[in-house]
Parts: structure tokens; C-alpha cells; sequence
């Protein structure tokens, strides 16, 4: 199984190398004035089962959910969008 083949230290290798990559890009880019803060978070898009397993995954998604609802009630400026909605999903048939 390809998703198998691939260790924890080469998806860490691929990660940071991408998040250094976009932040080199994004660093060259003409900001406008009137913001103040990029936030660049690594790990924005998932893959079902290229990490994990579909279970173990579907877990850490409904966690996410979980931290994300905790941060919108800590703080009203933060936003949030979780990628596909199958996470969201999931929540939601749990709750």
C-alpha cells in the first residue's frame, strides 16, 4: 500500500519543505497595506487514509472540529473551514 511506503519522517521532510516553499513565495508577494497578519498553517489539506488510517484520520478530524469550536467561543475573530466537510460530517453523526 502506497500510503504505507511513505514514513512518518518523510511526510514531516515533505511538510516542512512545503510550508518553507509557500512561505519563501509568499514572502515575495506585495502585501497590501491594511493587513496586518498571515497566518500560514501547514497541514490545511488532508488526503483520507495517505496519513492514516480512514479511521484513525475520521478521529483526529471530529478532534479537530472539537478544537475549533472551542477556539470560535475563546476568540470571535477566529475563523475556521474545515477541508471537504468530511470531518464535519463525521461530527456531526457522532453528536
Amino acid at each position: 500500500m502506497v500510503c504505507r511506503a511513505m514514513n512518518r519522517r518523510n511526510v514531516i521532510r515533505i511538510n516542512i519543505f512545503v510550508a518553507v516553499y509557500f512561505t519563501i513565495i509568499i514572502a515575495t508577494i506585495p502585501v497590501r497595506a491594511q493587513v496586518e497578519t498571515v497566518f500560514i498553517v501547514p497541514g490545511a489539506h488532508f488526503d483520507v487514509g495517505y496519513n492514516d488510517l480512514p479511521s484513525v484520520v475520521r478521529e483526529h478530524r471530529i478532534q479537530a472540529v472539537e478544537d475549533a469550536l472551542k477556539a470560535i467561543d475563546a476568540d470571535p475573530d477566529f475563523h475556521w473551514m474545515e477541508d471537504g466537510g468530511w470531518g464535519f460530517s463525521a461530527w456531526l453523526k457522532r453528536y
